[in-house]
């Protein structure tokens, strides 16, 4: 005996079996070009998935720290894996970290981004006077 059932599309399938929607990626990675970010500047991004998808993927994006900011998510095209974004960071007054996460389909990674704060140094003026 043979069992089928229709599809929504009115396919037919052995043994009542829907053909699954396809599948989303889950993000694998996040990483920056620096680790360590000193003064102010933008660093370069990129969130890799797990797999690549048919339709395109948004990834949502979020930073602890207001000195780090980013754009609230990436599209990852469709038949893609990876998608970069840019990080515009602040200068700080003290080291600090920025914490930056990618989160989709209910699972995160994080990126720990150092800011470090700014040595200036000045060289104190000699003043001679003739007497």
């Amino acid at each position: 005996m043979s069992v089928a059932a229709a599809t929504p599309t009115g396919n037919r399938t052995p043994g009542g079996i829907t053909p699954a929607a396809a599948a989303l990626g889950l993000p694998s990675a996040l990483y920056c070009d620096s680790q360590t970010f000193t003064g102010a500047g933008t660093d370069s991004c990129t969130v890799t998935l797990t797999a690549s998808s048919s339709t395109a993927q948004v990834v949502t994006l979020s930073s602890d720290n207001s000195a780090a900011t980013l754009p609230a998510s990436v599209t990852i095209p469709a038949n893609a894996t990876s998608a970069s974004f840019t990080v515009n960071v602040a200068a700080v007054s003290s080291n600090q970290t920025a914490t930056i996460t990618a989160t989709a389909d209910g699972i995160s990674k994080p990126y720990t981004l150092r800011l470090t704060a700014s040595v200036t140094t000045t060289t104190p003026a000699l003043t001679l006077s003739a007497k």
